[in-house]
C-alpha cells in the first residue's frame, strides 16, 4: 500500500479517537502511522502489514496493562473500622446491625465469637467480614 492510504487510515483512527474518547483508536492510528512509515522506506507489503500489527499489538497490551486498578478498592471503603453490634452467631456468620439494618456478615478469622460487638475489616460484596472485638470500649 502506498504511504498515503495509511496516513489516510490513521487519520481516520484519529478522527474516531477524538469523537469517542477510546485509547483503542488511538493505538490503532499509531499502528497505521507505523504502517505508513515503513511505507515511505520502500517494505514490502508484507512488513507493512507486520509492522503495523506488532504496532497495534504492543499498544493494546501496554493499554490493557495500564487497566489494572492502582489501588486498592477496599481503600474507599468507609465502612472499614465501623463498630457493628452482633445480634447473634450461626458458626463463622452472624447477624449484625449497621447503620439501622441488619446485615450478614462473616468472622474474617472464619471462627464465629460470642462476643457482641465486632469491628469491619472487610467486605465481600454485601457481606460484612468482621473481627469480634473482645474488650467494650470505656464512655
Amino acid at each position: 500500500m502506498t504511504p498515503g492510504i495509511w496516513l489516510s487510515l490513521a487519520l481516520a483512527a484519529l478522527i474516531g479517537e477524538f469523537l469517542t474518547g477510546t485509547f483503542y483508536l488511538l493505538v490503532f492510528a499509531v499502528a497505521f502511522a507505523a504502517g505508513g512509515l515503513l511505507a515511505f522506506a520502500g517494505a514490502t507489503l508484507a512488513v507493512q502489514l507486520v509492522g503495523a500489527s506488532a504496532a497495534a499489538l504492543l499498544g493494546v497490551l501496554v493499554l490493557l496493562k495500564r487497566r489494572k486498578p492502582r489501588h486498592s478498592p477496599a481503600a474507599d471503603d468507609l465502612d472499614l473500622g465501623e463498630r457493628v453490634e452482633v445480634v447473634n452467631w450461626q458458626g463463622a456468620y452472624a447477624s449484625v446491625r449497621y447503620r439501622g439494618a441488619l446485615w450478614q456478615a462473616k468472622a474474617a478469622s472464619g471462627e464465629g465469637g460470642d462476643c457482641t460487638h465486632a469491628q469491619i475489616v472487610g467486605r465481600d460484596g454485601n457481606l460484612l467480614l468482621i473481627r469480634p472485638v473482645t474488650k467494650e470500649p470505656k464512655p
